[in-house]
């Protein structure tokens, strides 16, 4: 009678969103198992349900437990039912774990041992093909299994998993950008959720009609639908938290999204946390990395959201390194280039042991060995999980996704100064400081005129601005500076700003302005009331 109740209980609570309760009848659960008196069909079923529970909270430690122990009753009983139960459970489990090939073993064997004339195993299997596709990014797998998958578990009578099937689909038809069939399944998602105890399920239409908002800018659906998801906690024992992380890739552009809008910020992150999700973007800077590392302008590292300090000496070798690494690329620096760079009067072994032993201090440091890969006399910053803002600007500048405003404005406000000032004399900066002021000038002149084709005046005199800060001798930034003024009804300003800018190239170089830069200045003259 107590492992049937407790088995009942923890299904209660992973069908209901409620895993703190499954939790809570799993522990009392696992050890009655262990009794010789509990029938082989009891523990079974037991075991799934336990490793339901686990594959919706990843819990390791006891989805491994219950996989395996269906396993050796397959193998020691031959009960059949006790493998094809590890088979479905232990596929999502392992797919939550991002195994993906020990998972697609799964799915091929179960498709070899199955009873195709039970609906609940047909419908698993179809199912299981639609979200091989969820989790490995192929809209295409939902596409071809998900209507069948639906239509299986509603023959099967099965609420829960009727979600399964429909929001496999969902995700499948979005991603494929056919809206209208998404919008059809998402109604059809509500017509389920909206009985009682389904509130758990709630999450995956909403989650839907953001990313399809977010993708067609529309604004007013984008906002309402983040305030609904981020409108609670959202953490790893309730099911309302698990049932957004069920699709990585959308949880993060979701959670990313209500961040920079304002929306729940402090439950966006807190979700974030919980599930470990990776960010969509390298320039978010307002994301939750472990580890934040700021080189433009002045230097500083944060860890946990926290300023790294030293009650003692600063480790200034230490620092040397990560700036180094840093300077060269972040990803695949040889080692041997790092040696140079920071002991070139020591000789080869000692040189590479005083390395060996900054680079474990350095990881010691940030908290952790997976910051910092070493693979094959190559090191790197882990991108995932360690913010760079130069590296973040060096990967946007470089990109297609410069061009659209928005993103050119926050790569623009990632450059708060030159890169590592403070290592002015350093020769493995210089590199990395010349490229990124160099795509920097050329971001901001490319931004100002877009603006000012826009007839925004305003906007393009504060960029030409920030430009002359980095550059003062640079005449397009003067140029655009004396045409903004000129515009906005500032003529007197713009031939200040002429004049400024013709005494500073007279006293730095000796020469007069370019004849483009004076016939400017005639044409914005002769405009002056006399």
């Amino acid at each position: 009678l107590r492992v049937t109740a407790a088995t009942y209980l923890t299904l209660y609570g992973s069908f209901t969103g409620h895993l703190h309760v499954s939790r809570r009848a799993a522990v009392q659960l696992t050890p009655l198992l262990s009794d010789p008196a509990v029938t082989v069909f009891r523990r079974v079923f037991a075991w799934a349900v336990i490793n339901w529970y686990a594959a919706n909270a990843s819990d390791a430690v006891l989805g491994e437990q219950a996989v395996a122990s269906n396993l050796a009753i397959a193998r020691d009983e031959g009960l059949h039912i006790a493998e094809r139960f590890a088979c479905i459970i232990g596929f999502y489990y392992d797919m939550d774990q991002r195994r993906v090939e020990l998972a697609r073993e799964r799915l091929l064997r179960f498709e070899e041992i199955m009873d195709p004339s039970q609906p609940y195993e047909l419908a698993s299997l179809v199912n299981m093909k639609s979200w091989f596709g969820v989790y490995t990014g192929d809209p295409s797998l939902p596409l071809q299994h998900g209507a069948h998958a639906y239509d299986l578990y509603v023959e099967a009578g099965s609420i829960p998993h009727i979600f399964m099937g429909l929001t496999g689909l969902i995700w499948g038809t979005v991603e494929s950008g056919d809206h209208a069939a998404g919008d059809h399944w998402i109604k059809e998602h509500r017509r389920w959720s909206s009985r009682a105890n389904m509130e758990w399920s709630r999450s995956g239409p909403d989650a839907a009609e953001a990313i399809m908002a977010l993708r067609d800018g529309d604004s007013l659906v984008l906002d309402d639908r983040l305030n609904r998801i981020f409108s609670c906690e959202r953490n790893r024992m309730d099911q309302y938290g698990h049932m957004l992380a069920w699709c990585r890739s959308w949880s993060s552009i979701l959670a990313a999204a209500a961040m920079e809008r304002g929306i729940h910020v402090p439950r966006a992150i807190a979700f974030v946390r919980e599930f470990g999700l990776e960010p969509p973007r390298s320039d978010l800077e307002i994301w939750p990395w472990p580890v934040k590392i700021r080189c433009l302008g002045p230097f500083s590292v944060q860890i946990d959201g926290e300023p790294l300090v030293f009650a003692a000496k600063t480790p200034r070798k230490l620092l040397s390194l990560l700036k180094a690494i840093i300077s060269l690329g972040g990803k695949d620096v040889p080692e041997r280039k790092l040696v140079d760079a920071l002991w070139p009067d020591e000789d080869g072994d000692t040189a590479h042991q005083s390395y060996t032993t900054a680079l474990h201090r350095l990881r010691k440091l940030l908290g952790s060995n997976d910051l910092i890969r070493q693979r094959e006399g190559r090191v790197s910053i882990e991108a995932d999980r360690v913010w760079v803002d130069a590296l973040a600007f060096e990967s946007g500048t470089g990109s297609k996704a410069a061009q659209d405003s928005s993103r050119a404005a926050r790569l623009v406000a990632l450059y708060r100064g030159a890169f590592l000032p403070d290592e002015d004399d350093a020769p493995w900066a210089f590199s990395m400081r010349e490229k990124l002021r160099a795509r920097y000038l050329e971001l901001v002149i490319a931004s100002a005129r877009k603006l000012e084709q826009q007839g925004l005046f305003e906007e393009a005199l504060d960029l030409y601005r920030r430009g002359i800060e980095t550059d003062e001798l640079a005449e397009t930034f003067h140029q655009g500076l004396m045409r903004c003024h000129h515009q906005v009804g500032r003529t007197p300003e713009a031939l200040e700003a002429y004049r400024r800018m013709r005494e500073l190239l007279a006293r730095v170089h000796g020469i007069q302005p370019s004849p483009a830069t004076e016939e400017l200045y005639r044409a914005l003259s002769s405009k002056q009331p006399r």
